[in-house]
């Protein structure tokens, strides 16, 4: 089978064929273009370099990876005017950030990884998106300088050594010097008058800080949060307890073939088995179109 069939099979499989694709796929040791498509039908371009895996594997995530996710992200995008903002906190590759800039959706990525920043910025380009920021920062509840540390796969880095350390790729863990500042300081700072519409957030167990350093944003324009949780965080029953006090309801986002949501009434429940760590919080008054709610 060719790139280009293997491509177009792919990207038109339902889950569990890209579930066997992706377990029985070895990257090439060529270069190539994957096209991904969106769930619009427009198509990204992905330079996948022989000696990059992460380029292979951003090729592959989109369709796979975090379904439920994706189909939200996209619900959520567009319902909202192109003139509000998306703020993705833990970009990584800028996965989770390249539909909104396929709509023209001004949007801003925090990664403080730097290592990340040429693949990303080569992306964009090659797909023509013009209205993106990225800024090589740790966004959290206070400004100074941390110790970060850049996982073997760089999926688990963290500014905890142990959670960097407990990757399972081949290869050591790097700690750096970051830069930390609160999301509203940054957006004070420079000045962005924009709407946030969506704020996207996996930061390895640091997404309470993270919205503590957010407070003001969130309640000034009560954006979508869509959050990683993972269930051995600490402080996952502060930060429900801190959004619920401002009246957002908790969602377990699950990757069934259609978008069902989970309604959580209770921390404890971050640490049932729904086959996620994602979660959308949403403002009590919203109604959500498209999407099957359950209260279990």
């Amino acid at each position: 089978m060719t790139i280009g069939i293997f491509n177009y099979v792919f990207e038109n499989s339902p889950g569990f064929l890209l579930e066997v694709f992706v377990r029985l796929s070895k990257q090439p040791d060529f270069d190539f273009i994957w096209k991904v498509l969106l769930s619009d039908k427009s198509k990204v371009f992905v330079r996948v370099q022989k000696n990059n895996p992460q380029s292979f594997q951003f090729a592959l995530s989109y369709k796979w990876h975090d379904r439920g996710l994706r189909k939200l992200e996209t619900i959520l995008n567009d319902r909202h005017d192109k003139n509000s903002i998306f703020i993705d906190i833990g970009a990584n590759l800028g996965l989770r950030s390249v539909y909104s800039l396929s709509q023209g959706r001004k949007t801003f990525l925090f990664e403080p990884n730097p290592k990340l920043r040429k693949f990303t910025e080569s992306l964009f380009n090659d797909n023509n998106f013009k209205n993106f920021v990225i800024e090589n920062v740790c966004l959290s509840n206070s400004s100074g300088s941390s110790r970060f540390y850049i996982s073997s796969s760089s999926y688990l880095s963290s500014l905890d050594f142990e959670h960097a350390a407990s990757d399972q790729t081949e290869g050591n863990v790097e700690e750096i010097s970051v830069c930390k500042v609160t999301l509203d300081d940054y957006l004070k700072t420079n000045a962005v008058t924009e709407c946030p519409c969506i704020i996207k957030i996996d930061v390895e167990g640091h997404e309470y800080e993270v919205i503590e350093g957010a407070s003001l944003t969130i309640n000034k324009h009560r954006p979508f949060l869509l959050i990683e949780v993972l269930r051995e965080s600490p402080k996952s029953d502060l930060l429900f307890k801190k959004l619920s006090e401002i009246s957002y309801n908790c969602y377990a986002i699950l990757n069934d073939s259609s978008l069902t949501l989970v309604l959580i009434n209770d921390p404890e429940q971050f640490k049932v088995n729904y086959s996620t760590d994602n979660y959308l919080f949403a403002p009590e008054v919203e109604k959500l179109s498209g999407v099957n709610i359950v209260n279990r």
